[in-house]
């Protein structure tokens, strides 16, 4: 429903002037993708996405409360990150909840991989807005047209941040 008829009256002219949007909409727009294949989004493209919606959310309102329900589970996800520690030798497995390995929600740990994969993944979202600048160096002056707020906020995206730093340092240990 979104590709179909939203999708088209979301940029008024094309090519659109963001070359990852383009992309995007290309793929959905010009045929590229298969006929009812679902709407995935990339990283590059989510940020020039978010502006062109929030510039005119009635013309794609189904697109709208999809990328706000992602902002509300990627700031979840981000506050709780990892919700699991993989497993290493000699210590106990601990989920950011505080509850041990006798926990029924702990299931199958994450690999060290895993996590590396998440942390990147999100880290590149994140610097599409110009996120690891602004937390990295909170003193420098900000550019214009970086004023939006990140997927997620910008609360979750520090705490993000700050895990990831640790995090990056304990997965090299593994």
């Amino acid at each position: 429903v979104i590709a179909e008829n939203e999708l088209p009256h979301l940029c008024g002219f094309r090519p659109c002037e963001d070359p990852y949007v383009e992309a995007f909409l290309g793929l959905f727009l010009d045929c590229r993708a298969p006929l009812g294949a679902p709407v995935t989004l990339g990283a590059r493209s989510l940020a020039g996405l978010q502006a062109l919606v929030e510039e005119q959310p009635e013309v794609c309102p189904l697109l709208r409360s999809q990328l706000n329900q992602f902002n509300n589970a990627l700031k979840e996800w981000m506050l709780s990150w990892p919700a699991v520690e993989p497993t290493r030798q000699g210590l106990p497995r601990v989920s950011s909840s505080g509850t041990g390995a006798g926990s029924a929600a702990l299931r199958a740990p994450p690999t060290a991989q895993d996590l590396e994969l998440e942390l990147h993944g999100v880290l590149d979202i994140l610097s599409e807005y110009g996120m690891l600048h602004k937390v990295s160096c909170p003193g420098s002056a900000e550019m214009e047209g970086e004023e939006e707020e990140p997927p997620g906020g910008q609360e979750a995206a520090e705490a993000f941040y700050q895990a990831a730093l640790g995090w990056t340092f304990k997965l090299a240990s593994f």
